[in-house]
């Protein structure tokens, strides 16, 4: 029988209290849910003084989004926080610390990143961190590098990919990456006024083809342990210091999906820029 329940806020605070690795555990008194995204609910745990120490995510067991038409798999978040321990190891300065993870109730618990801020949000306002790219970069390159053939050892390797299949969340990026945005789909959202632009592309046989080879690379390359989903709002930063979270979408794939999708939502950023 499973054990999973929906936490609410006391039992965010309970938790927080068995496992945030906090001097005081009675200091922990509130929570305050702040999930904005598509899939978990996360809680800031407060103290008395409305400091926040600690973070808890819960995995929903549907899209939170969409809600119980659409489920989805528990187990998502086992991957994100086997693949957050493992990146940790890797490279800890760049990766958030799971301080502890139960896959029954599909929960964690993270440190408090409160003096930073999601890099997506900085980047709409302008904001420069002379230091964030060359950070990610070195994430990238210490996590993709230690996990792949290059380094890790072939029989270790092999049992890693079968621990990390995550189909129901590649699926996913399958659909949005490689798939949805070159036919006319329900998700697809933009500007009337670009629909002749849209059509060309959806027309375009060499650029269709194209992206169906990397859709196969995709779904063929077990080459390291991706993030999955490393973007701009998958990266928290302040001055002189980047983390990654959110890794929900771990997987072994292709080193170059994680370069790629980095670099490419850096450079929306840029070309989405006044002027």
């Amino acid at each position: 029988m499973s054990l999973y329940r929906t936490f609410t806020a006391a039992d965010a605070v309970a938790y927080a209290r068995q496992y945030g690795q906090v001097a005081d555990p009675q200091n922990l008194v509130s929570a305050e849910e702040i999930g904005d995204g598509n899939l978990n609910l996360v809680f800031k745990i407060r103290d008395p003084q409305g400091v926040s120490r600690a973070i808890v995510k819960q995995a929903l067991p549907y899209v939170r989004c969409v809600g119980e038409s659409w489920p989805l798999t528990l187990d998502r978040a086992r991957i994100e926080a086997q693949t957050l321990l493992v990146h940790g190891a890797l490279c800890p300065r760049h990766t958030v610390q799971v301080l502890h993870h139960d896959p029954e109730l599909a929960v964690m618990v993270q440190e408090d990143l409160s003096d930073h801020h999601i890099w997506r949000s900085e980047l709409v306002k302008g904001r420069y961190y002379p230091l964030a790219a060359g950070q990610l970069a070195e994430y990238l390159a210490q996590t993709l590098f230690h996990t792949s053939d290059f380094y890790q050892n072939a029989q270790e390797k092999k049992a890693e990919v079968s621990r990390f299949a995550n189909p129901e969340l590649c699926q996913i990026t399958e659909d949005l990456f490689f798939t949805d945005p070159y036919i006319d789909h329900e998700r697809n959202q933009f500007d009337e006024a670009l629909l002749p632009q849209v059509q060309e592309l959806r027309n375009d046989a060499p650029l269709r083809l194209a992206v169906a080879g990397l859709k196969h690379r995709f779904l063929s390359k077990a080459e390291a342990l991706l993030h999955g989903d490393i973007h701009s709002g998958s990266v928290f930063v302040a001055e002189g210091r980047l983390k990654a979270i959110d890794a929900e979408f771990g997987f072994y794939g292709p080193i170059g999906f994680d370069l790629g999708t980095a670099l490419g939502n850096l450079l929306l950023n840029y070309c989405g820029l006044p002027g």
